[in-house]
């Protein structure tokens, strides 16, 4: 049993420190993110026509891209090349499955769900911001954060 409690406490403080120092992707980067499954556990790709990639890393951020999106059409987001990503590691098992889940499977568009908090660990954050990626050929050209909806549509041109 202690055995079993070393390893756990091995591979956490490992993790840790892998999320502690990578480095944040910046502009001229290029942007290379894991496949990733969305809310219907289908596959979820940045594909080379994405133009901006928004991702959420905590619920506030998350829950800032959805107030946006409530008003805007998945034909429309599609039309903007936009590809959304949501860290939901933090969120416990059960919680995810009977709340985040289904609320998530009524949205139009699909949310790239990253599970696991290395799979995000090099896209820049804020706390309560989205990060608001533009891509260029794979490449970021510009990076913002937006904590408000407004400049979140300021960000992405849309109307307020």
């Amino acid at each position: 049993m202690r055995r079993v409690l070393r390893r756990a406490l091995f591979l956490a403080l490992l993790t840790h420190a892998m999320l502690a120092g990578a480095a944040p992707l910046a502009v001229g980067d290029t942007l290379r993110l894991p496949r990733l499954e969305d809310q219907h556990g289908r596959a979820f790709d940045i594909a080379p026509a994405t133009r901006t990639l928004l991702f959420a890393a905590d619920k506030a951020a998350s829950d800032l891209v959805m107030q946006v999106f409530d008003g805007i059409g998945a034909e429309r987001l599609d039309a903007m090349q936009l590809r959304y990503v949501a860290d939901i590691s933090a969120m416990p098992a059960l919680v995810t499955s009977m709340f985040a889940l289904p609320a998530l499977r009524k949205r139009a568009y699909p949310v790239g769900l990253a599970r696991d908090a290395t799979l995000t660990a090099e896209l820049p954050r804020e706390g309560g911001s989205v990060t608001v990626l533009r891509i260029e050929a794979g490449r970021i050209t510009a990076l913002a954060y937006a904590a408000t909806p407004g400049a979140l549509k300021r960000v992405l041109g849309l109307p307020e």
